[in-house]
């Protein structure tokens, strides 16, 4: 692994393959998630306060609640989330070219402040190959800042940018991640399948 911590950027060889880690430091608030979603005590829930049941890429235990979501256009995806006062439009995927990439991008709200009112939440990212490959990535820090307040969902600092080499296996490709709030002991495993074509 070589690390550059001028630009805080990882590049990690597996195979025939390079995964680039990207971690951008941005302090963004929003008070939706995707589709008005935002976590409670119960679980997600919905602008109309319909409970969202968990499921492979929205997951909540005890207020604690995180989404995975993969873009093609992390620079849009950012300056959507970081311009809009209202709900912003987030471009997503779950498909990418071969050559191409795509950035795992973390949404999160409830973490549970230490007594100094600061939340300690990291990430461990795995990928996994049609072919069997896997990497395991990280932990890294998805927030170390003071606790967002209560609704507030927000973008972590540590996403995922997957870089597909042009002899990459086609296939499913899975991206976990396992978020913890280190303050409250919570641990949520999200994942996402990324179709990769021709």
């Amino acid at each position: 692994m070589i690390a550059d911590p001028e630009s805080a950027s990882w590049k990690m060889p597996v195979s025939s393959r390079e995964f680039a880690w990207n971690k951008y430091l941005k302090r963004l608030h929003i008070l939706v998630l995707v589709l008005y979603a935002v976590p409670s005590i119960a679980g997600w829930i919905d602008h109309d306060g319909r409970a969202i049941p968990d499921r492979q890429d929205v997951k909540s235990a005890n207020g604690f609640g995180v989404m995975l979501v993969l873009t093609a256009h992390e620079a849009a995806f950012t300056r959507a989330w970081n311009s809009s006062t209202q709900s912003p439009v987030l471009q997503t995927t779950k498909q990418v070219q071969r050559g191409k990439s795509v950035s795992a991008m973390l949404l999160f709200s409830g973490c549970k402040p230490n007594p100094a009112g600061t939340c300690n939440v990291s990430v461990t990212y795995r990928f996994s190959g049609p072919d069997g490959a896997v990497q395991n990535i990280g932990p890294y820090n998805v927030w170390q800042r003071a606790a967002p307040k209560p609704g507030i969902v927000q973008l972590g600092d540590a996403q995922l940018k997957l870089g597909l080499a042009n002899n990459d296996p086609v296939g499913k490709y899975v991206v976990s991640a396992t978020i913890t709030d280190r303050n409250s002991g919570a641990s949520i495993t999200v994942s996402t399948t990324l179709t990769v074509t021709d």
